[in-house]
């Protein structure tokens, strides 16, 4: 059998299966468990590149359906404003939905919420509007999730489209749907194959459409598959250096060890003798083990030398042993003759001794000084339910609770090691000792045991704690006044160690016999103390309640049956095994009970100490009913003194007589230093003679006053009351005294004022929203007009710009012409002498008009240049004017920006008004040129609308110090007064149905107020307007600009 060296330590035990591998196979077994470990991180790796590639996907597509959502709810805000009308607004909204799209080619789709739901408008398949979207191709759909928390929950695959998207609006309003869907080629033509899609969609209640848009995520697994094949290269070559290495490792260890083995297997199996030795080579542990090893082989022929010698010696050494061993055994026969007649008389004596011991009602022990039982009378084995001969030789303390052992062992130790007597009392369930320990010592004066008196004290010390607890109860009830409940509580906690209970409770019984829990002390379960209501059932629920209440006698029940089936199901206290209720009647009515549960299933079944709880209980009772009365003599205290409201009465002089604590909680005066004081003390000076004679002359009458005022505390500080003065009246029908009640409404006034103040606050922080979305809406549509602007004017400006070169070569080729035709002329004299060609070419000279044709045409082709010229000036105006959105803060000089504005609008204004220049000649400042362009652009257009006929424009500019200025002044009709304060109000306009959206002059005060400038209006109406722009030459720094802003 083979079995465990001696010298194996626990840690080999442990790892007892490695010990099962060899070393070669633990080194793989290293490398394995590092791969695998690579292996696994690289797959934790892939699955979070995976999920976060899916919420960047989600955030993205949600963030963009929430721009269509925006757009949806600006127009059924100007539907609700009145300014379109519902058909109007839907249609403007479909259109811009329509029109939308992102990362290039991703578009919106509107479809309504109703059942069946249809397409609204789908931008890419027309053919869909109003679609019910049935058939194989629609239902598609994977997966849903509602919401933006909580895992996608799959499908069938077979959900319709339409109706998933409608059931997550329905569910939460907003939500996401995955579903396979085919791509557009670049041809625009769908693909044969479907790949995964995912789709964010919002609904909107005021129409009852849903808005949505989704995104292929097929990339997603394109990009974790190349992850992955990354990192299956990288653990491919780090998995390959290891293996090499671990090979070398390994082979470099077993090597020394075989050459180890085969020696030792040599010498067990007897092959070599212990003059062989292994070869010692490097410093490694192998090394140093064959080094033990041949010191081991060493010491073995030293110790083989050695036990020959000892063995020799010993043979001699057992020869005369046996010799001596014989005289001794012939001896010792003697002397056991003589033991054994001694061992008979105190055998004898003993049998006396019990006889006594256990005829007393005490408990009689000795005691070895480790506390085993040397002798133990009848009655102490009695108590533990065994004879004398079974608790002899055992360890006493083994018998009782630990922490009664703790005890008793401490005091067995002082016992012992002091050699005094020692008298302690102490615990065994609900029976209480008086011990004495008396020590027994040798002739040497060393204790050898301990002789111990143990009597049941438990009546005389029930009796004492019974009259000590409800001392304390009078004490409490005299000194604090404390309620039923309060004594309750105090009684539960002091008869719980009297009787040793594991619980302790008692229960009011009210109206309807519903119960409630007044007191409880012990292991009470506190998840069903609310339940207790419950129990009050006269029903089979709670029979033994119901027979106390029947009969007001105690009922005792065993919690280990089905007696009462709701506190075995639900029990107040778990680890009770029984339990006794005990009746609380005051002035012969049931006031409660009394329950108190038990350790043991036995523990209430004596008669006597049945009495016993019922005296306590009724001690109890009498106990309740002082702090009853007490009870009722507080509360009507408490009505009047500690009332919520401040409380004052005056005489009929209005001399104040009383007042409760919170009337001089309030005031900041005493009691005291209020009575007799009149109440002119309070005033504050807030209040003048008028409200004063009002106030006294109701009060005087007869009439109830009420009214806010402010009164001065004795600190001096001031406090805001609702007060309410009431006139009592005596038997004789006269006014007696006066009774105020006040509130203090302080904190309400302030919390109104701050209330406003917030309400404010957030009035302006709305209007500032609206002025962003709105500035928004119209830089869209600007930058919109921009992009539509350089487009046009870079169409033109290839073809003038050959028109234009075009135009200085034929400049060139005609002046050649008219110097060739010029050089022709000197030639006249010599045609004289041929009349047929000088009166042909004369003819014709005079029919073309040479000279009239040689001005005109240089008249031409200057006046032609200067067209180009314009048109060149026009469309750089147009380029410059589409760089509307640019957000680059530049220097720039407003009269040119002006100027470039003026030419854009110029077909605008030219019919209807003429523009008059008064430059001064202002610097350049810091700003955004193409959004202040936009601010003339808008003034100079509205100037223009506001002539009826025909007048003028006027452009001013100048500079002060620290800033420049614009004024456009026209002759128009002119702004009513009454519209002057809203003329930069957000979608405010004085212009027909469709003419205006009330969006211009609101986002140039935005764009005014950006560059930390004012836009000013004076009006006169039937004279004209003045638009002023006043910006600084330079922009605040941020910090600054936060500042000024707020």
């Amino acid at each position: 059998m083979t079995t465990r060296p001696p010298f194996a330590k626990r840690g080999t035990i442990m790892f007892a299966p490695l010990n099962r591998l060899s070393i070669r196979n633990r080194i793989w077994g290293i490398v394995a468990i590092f791969i695998g470990s690579v292996l696994l991180t690289s797959a934790i790796d892939v699955a979070t590149l995976r999920n976060a590639l899916h919420q960047e996907k989600e955030e993205n597509i949600r963030q963009v359906v929430e721009n269509a959502h925006s757009v949806l709810a600006h127009y059924q805000k100007l539907e609700r404003s009145g300014s379109l009308s519902r058909e109007a607004a839907q249609a403007t909204a479909i259109a811009t939905i329509k029109g939308m799209r992102y990362n290039g080619k991703d578009y919106f789709w509107v479809n309504d919420n109703q059942l069946p739901p249809r397409m609204v408008m789908h931008p890419i398949l027309p053919e869909l509007d109003g679609q019910l979207l049935r058939g194989d191709k629609f239902n598609c759909v994977t997966s849903m999730r509602a919401g933006t928390e909580g895992p996608f929950v799959p499908t069938d695959g077979k959900k319709n489209l339409l109706q998933a998207f409608t059931e997550l609006v329905a569910q939460t309003g907003h939500g996401y749907v995955t579903y396979p869907w085919p791509k557009v080629d670049s041809a625009g033509k769908s693909t044969a194959d479907s790949f995964p899609k995912l789709s964010y969609v919002k609904g909107f209640a005021p129409w009852g459409w849903t808005v949505g848009s989704g995104i292929y995520i097929d990339d997603i697994d394109a990009a974790v598959h190349t992850r992955a094949i990354q990192h299956l290269f990288h653990v491919l070559g780090i998995a390959s250096a290891l293996l090499l290495l671990a090979s070398l490792i390994a082979r470099s260890i077993t090597a020394p060890l075989k050459a180890t083995m085969r020696a030792m297997r040599d010498i067990a199996h007897g092959d070599a003798g212990l003059d062989q030795r292994l070869a010692v080579e490097g410093c490694s542990e192998i090394a140093e083990l064959a080094d033990n090893f041949n010191q081991m082989l060493d010491h073995i022929e030293r110790r083989d030398k050695a036990f020959l010698e000892q063995q020799a010696g010993l043979e001699q050494e057992v020869s005369r042993r046996t010799a001596s061993l014989r005289e001794a055994n012939r001896q010792l026969d003697a002397d056991l003759g003589e033991r054994k007649r001694i061992e008979k008389i105190i055998g004898a004596g003993k049998s006396r001794m019990h006889a006594l011991l256990d005829a007393t009602d005490e408990v009689v022990m000795l005691l070895a000084p480790d506390a085993t039982v040397l002798e133990i009378n009848g009655f102490a084995a009695r108590r533990f339910s065994m004879t004398p001969q079974q608790m002899i030789g055992t360890n006493f303390l083994d018998h009782m609770p630990p922490e009664l052992a703790s005890t008793r062992n401490a005091m067995m130790r002082t016992a012992v090691t002091t050699g005094e007597i020692v008298r302690f009392q102490d615990q065994r369930g609900s029976t209480w000792f008086d011990n004495n320990l008396y020590p027994v010592k040798d002739e040497a004066g060393v204790v050898e045991s301990v002789a111990v008196f143990a009597k049941d004290i438990s009546e005389q010390k029930r009796v004492q704690m019974d009259e000590e607890l409800f001392l304390q109860l009078g004490t409490v009830l005299m000194r604090w006044g404390v309620d039923s409940r309060a004594v309750a509580q105090i009684f539960c906690d002091g008869i719980l160690p009297m009787f040793n209970l594991d619980a302790a409770c008692i229960v009011v019984i009210g109206k309807d016999s519903q119960l409630s829990l007044a007191a409880t002390a012990g292991n009470v379960a506190s998840t069903v103390i609310d339940d207790i209501a419950g129990r009050g059932d006269a029903g089979p629920a709670c029979q033994p309640l119901a027979e106390l209440m029947a009969s007001g006698r105690h009922q005792v029940v065993r919690l280990e049956n089905e007696s009462c089936p709701l506190c075995l199901a639900n029990p107040l206290a778990p680890s009770a095994r029984t339990a006794i209720l005990l009746p609380l009647k005051i002035h012969g009515e049931h006031w409660g009970v009394l329950a108190l549960y038990g350790k043991e299933p036995d523990q209430f079944d004596d008669s006597l100490l049945q009495q016993r709880l019922q005296a306590s209980a009724n001690r109890l009772v009498i106990t309740l009913e002082s702090a009853l009365r007490q009870e009722r003599l507080a509360l009507f205290d408490l009505a009047l003194a500690e009332v919520g409201n401040a409380v004052m009465i005056t005489d009929a002089e209005a001399k104040i007589t009383w007042v409760n604590n919170a009337f001089a909680l309030l005031s900041g005066y005493t009691n005291e230093e209020l009575h007799g004081q009149p109440p002119r003390i309070f005033n504050s000076g807030t209040q003048d003679a008028v409200f004063f004679r009002h106030f006294w002359e109701s009060i005087s009458g007869g009439k109830t006053w009420r009214g806010d005022i402010v009164n001065r505390r004795k600190d001096g500080s001031l406090y805001t009351a609702s007060q309410m003065v009431t006139p009592l009246f005596n038997a004789e029908g006269k006014i007696s005294h006066y009774i105020a009640v006040l509130e203090d409404i302080s904190e309400r006034k302030r919390q109104e004022e701050e209330l406003r103040k917030n309400y404010e606050r957030l009035r302006t922080l709305n209007e500032q929203l609206e002025n962003a979305q709105n500035q928004l809406l119209q830089s869209d549509k600007m930058a919109s007009i921009g992009q539509l602007a350089a487009g046009v004017a870079h169409e033109i400006n290839n073809p003038i710009g050959f028109v234009n070169s075009n135009l200085g070569t034929l400049k060139k080729y005609v002046d050649e012409l008219l110097s060739v035709i010029h050089a022709y002329s000197a030639a006249d004299p010599l045609l004289a002498g041929h009349p047929e060609f000088s009166a042909s070419i004369a003819a014709r000279k005079a029919e073309a008009d040479l000279d009239f044709l040689g001005d005109d045409i240089h008249s031409l082709i200057k006046e032609s240049r200067e067209g180009i010229a314009r048109v060149t000036r026009i469309v750089q105006d147009l380029k410059d004017f589409s760089r509307i959105d640019s957000m680059d803060w530049a220097e720039a000089n407003l009269e040119h920006g002006l100027d470039s504005t003026l030419n854009i609008a110029m077909n605008e204004i030219k019919f209807k008004a003429d523009i008059v220049k008064e430059y001064a000649g202002i610097p350049d400042i810091e700003c955004l040129g193409s959004q202040l362009n936009q601010v003339f652009m808008n003034l100079l257009v509205n100037a223009a609308h506001a002539i009826e006929t025909h007048g003028t424009i006027t452009l001013r500019t100048g500079s002060t110090s620290d800033a420049v200025w614009v004024e456009i002044a026209d002759t128009g009709r002119g702004i009513p007064p009454e519209n002057l304060k809203r003329i930069f109000d957000p979608f405010f306009t004085t212009k027909a149905v469709g003419k205006g959206t009330g969006l211009g002059l609101s986002l140039a005060y935005s764009i005014v107020q950006k560059h930390h400038g004012k836009l000013d209006v004076s009006s006169q109406v039937g004279v004209g307007s003045c638009f002023r722009v006043e910006i600084p030459l330079r922009q605040p720094a941020p910090a600054e600009a936060s500042s000024v802003t707020t």
